[in-house]
This record gives structure tokens, C-alpha cells and sequence, in this order.
């Protein structure tokens, strides 16, 4: 049975075009959590870590999405990582005291999503060739299928219609 996860560390929109596209995933959405008088952008899926393990799953997150602690808008994109079961919850936290990289990632449990509206879901699927896909999310999907095309369920964005 798939578990809930939801990940955060830059623009949902490049956070969903990668999770979209690995093994081990489905069910993405896009919103917010609220953390007391803010909201920072997130990104839900179910997660079956059959397919696609717990480290390979925080590889992806850790190489892909949390380049360095500073940020000029990290209160809106705060590294983190939750997931629906407290067993899981401790595990990542094992994984990653070994990671000296890993030292900002927020661990926590999942709460509830503020949903985006449906017009902004799957945006990078449904519509790549937005300037926004095509400028920022594009270059963040060719990182991922150089780097992680095992984890993929699509070769290349070669294969994906980008023009």
C-alpha cells in the first residue's frame, strides 16, 4: 500500500515535473502546508517504497532540491520532507545523520494540503511549452534524467514536447 509524502525545497512546479516522471510515485498535487502565520509550497504524492526506496527517494530530494541552506526565499521553499508514518519518519532522520549535506532537511509528518487550484496541476505535463516550463522547469527535468535515469519512468525530456 502506497504511503503519503510530501516534499518541499523550491518551486512546486519543478518539485511535481520531477515526481511526475520517477518510479515509485503518483497521485501528485500541488499546494501548501501552513506553518503558524505562513504557508510554504509543497507537493503530495503517494509513495510505494517497493519501487522506489527510502535513500534513493531522499538521494533524488537531497541532490535535486536542496543546494545549499541559503536562499533569499527559503521561508517559501524550506527543505523538508514528510511523510505519513512515524516509522518512516525515523528512518529518513537515521539516513541522513550520515549526510553531512543533509543537515537543513526537515523531517516531519505529513499534514494537511492546501490544494493549488486545478488549473496549476501538472503544469510542466500539460503545458511545456510555457515559458516558465520551458526556462525553468525543463533544465530542472534534463538534471534529473542525466543523474537519475534509473529512477525514471521516462527516458529523456526528449521524448517529452517541449517546443
Amino acid at each position: 500500500m502506497p504511503a503519503k509524502i510530501a516534499l518541499s525545497g523550491t518551486c512546486y512546479w519543478c518539485l511535481q515535473a520531477v515526481l511526475d516522471h520517477m518510479k515509485g510515485i503518483s497521485n501528485t498535487r500541488i499546494g501548501w502546508y501552513q506553518h503558524e502565520s505562513d504557508k510554504f509550497e509543497v507537493v503530495t504524492a503517494d509513495w510505494d517504497p517497493r519501487q522506489l526506496p527510502l535513500a534513493e527517494l531522499l538521494r533524488v530530494h537531497l541532490c535535486m532540491f536542496c543546494q545549499g541552506s541559503a536562499h533569499a526565499l527559503r521561508s517559501r521553499y524550506p527543505h523538508g520532507i514528510y511523510f505519513d508514518n512515524p516509522d518512516t519518519i525515523a528512518e529518513a532522520r537515521g539516513l541522513l545523520e550520515q549526510n553531512p549535506q543533509a543537515s537543513h532537511l526537515h523531517v516531519a509528518a505529513t499534514r494537511e494540503l492546501i490544494a493549488a487550484d486545478e488549473r496549476y496541476q501538472h503544469l510542466f505535463l500539460r503545458y511545456p511549452g510555457l515559458p516558465f516550463c520551458r526556462r525553468i522547469v525543463a533544465p530542472q527535468m534534463e538534471v534529473f534524467f542525466n543523474e537519475f535515469s534509473d529512477l525514471s519512468r521516462t527516458a529523456t525530456t526528449t521524448e517529452m514536447d517541449t517546443d
